[in-house]
């Protein structure tokens, strides 16, 4: 039996260790500026804060240097749903303040209640906080706001997939709806065949929710193509070739693969000790 290596990935900080979820907000708040065919001084002004507080959490974990950006935003701006956002995000990421937190999502959704960015990260917040329904609410709104825009010829929203992602994950490990997950995975896919989160979550419902062994490792090898030292792809194709196909050699290797990557992570190291000592050491016999 596996233990935590096939969990579903979610796609935020503190979820996955790649996320950057701070750096999207940054590279979204300028597209929407030039969007808007650009601003006044003032605004010019509450945008550069906004990218220096993005920046100052995600590229320095400045929890302290980003709160005095995003609040001198606010102050300037009050209504801004961009600063109102990334400072919620920033309340949960860097200190799980959810009551804090919580307020200036409402209050960035009264500005707008159609914003992505805060219905996405808000709904990211709910999970952490087990309020899976309200969670499955905000991403849904996402959802149907990102649709409307790609329906009206705008390009796909820069969270559109990752939230795809994170719904599907959602929905299929704490909600139990695996055919609606499924269709969340599918759906992110056809926007960007090639993002190995979705692919990862895709391969885990597979292989775990429906059986479907050849569907999962087609998965992670997609995921594999695009970047080899995955260490979630890896370590799952091992443990797929070791417990269904029973391929131990191939299995070895990818093991092998994953310790390369990173050879401190525990559930590694602990399902590596076990082939080791019980299959490997059982077909040398």
């Amino acid at each position: 039996e596996r233990g935590s290596l096939g969990d579903t990935s979610f796609r935020v900080s503190g979820w996955k260790e790649d996320a950057g979820s701070m750096a999207l907000r940054s590279a979204h708040a300028r597209a929407s500026l030039r969007l808007r065919g650009g601003a006044g001084e003032d605004e010019d002004e509450v945008q550069r804060l906004i990218e220096n507080g993005c920046s100052l959490w995600d590229d320095e974990k400045d929890a302290s240097g980003a709160e005095r950006c995003f609040l001198k935003a606010i102050e300037l701006s009050p209504k801004n749903e961009e600063a109102l956002s990334s400072y919620g995000v920033l309340l949960h990421e860097s200190s799980n303040n959810f009551q804090e937190a919580t307020k200036y999502f409402e209050m960035a959704l009264s500005s707008n209640p159609s914003h992505i960015d805060s219905l996405h990260f808000y709904g990211n917040m709910m999970h952490a906080m087990h309020e899976d329904l309200k969670a499955k609410m905000l991403y849904e709104r996402a959802i149907q706001e990102a649709e409307r825009m790609i329906a009206n010829g705008e390009e796909p929203h820069i969270l559109y997939v990752e939230t795809l992602c994170n719904y599907g994950a959602l929905l299929e490990k704490a909600l139990g709806e695996v055919d609606a997950a499924e269709m969340a995975y599918k759906k992110a896919l056809e926007v960007n065949p090639e993002d190995t989160s979705v692919l990862f979550n895709y391969g885990v419902l597979l292989e775990d929710r429906k059986d479907d062994v050849d569907g999962a490792q087609t998965m992670y090898l997609r995921a594999l193509e695009i970047d080899p030292e995955d260490l979630n792809v890896l370590m799952n194709m091992a443990l797929l070739l070791q417990n269904h196909r029973h391929d131990y050699h191939a299995a070895e290797k990818y093991f092998t693969k994953a310790m390369e990557v990173n050879p401190d992570r525990v559930d590694l190291l602990s399902n590596f000790a076990v082939f080791l000592e019980d299959i490997r050491h059982d077909t040398n016999r």
